[in-house]
């Protein structure tokens, strides 16, 4: 099994033989490997699949990590989908987020869950009682709108590199979650 620093090398390896009239010397190639290596590995690899298969031009370290962001983020299309995710946890737990029990056992929790940070955020940023009992065009409207700035804010968490070990730690679980929106096959979503 490669460590992770092996995993790297390799991808980054491969990215360069993808693109033979591109002379990548060792100081270019320890400086990819040294800009790239505060992000999921498997993010990366993902970038670099993504990046031959859509870049005439070898890419560059910050084409790489918007690459990355993009992957782990999702689009911004993806907003509506995430106000339907907000709604329908809604309408499934209501505006008193509380352990559900009948006959003095334990049956479902009530607290919301949601597929991605930004959704997360998003919604701590309104407040529940908010977003399950005020006018929901209104709600929606400024969901949508926070949602954009906090999506904005972790792209630029990740091109930038501002990154804790909470951070990484939820993004690589986020990786291995089956969910499609955020684990898509398709390198150019």
């Amino acid at each position: 099994m490669m460590t992770r620093d092996e995993r790297l090398l390799a991808a980054l390896q491969d990215l360069v033989h993808s693109y033979p009239t591109t002379k990548v010397g060792p100081q270019t190639l320890e400086a990819y490997l040294r800009d790239l290596g505060d992000l999921p590995i498997e993010a990366v690899e993902f970038a670099c699949q993504a990046c031959v298969r859509t870049n005439r031009f070898f890419p560059s370290i910050a084409e790489l990590r918007e690459t990355v962001a993009t992957h782990l983020v999702g689009d911004a299309a993806q907003a509506h989908d995430a106000w339907t995710e907000v709604r329908t946890q809604a309408s499934r737990i209501g505006r008193n987020a509380v352990p559900l029990f009948q006959g003095g056992r334990f049956v479902e929790d009530r607290e919301p869950t949601f597929s991605s940070r930004v959704t997360e955020e998003a919604v701590k940023s309104l407040g529940w009682r908010y977003i399950c009992t005020g006018e929901q065009s209104e709600v929606r409207e400024e969901f949508l709108r926070t949602y954009y700035a906090m999506r904005k804010r972790e792209l630029q968490r990740l091109q930038y590199g501002f990154w804790d070990a909470t951070d990484i730690l939820q993004l690589h679980e986020r990786e291995h979650d089956p969910t499609p929106a955020l684990n898509g096959s398709n390198p150019t979503t």
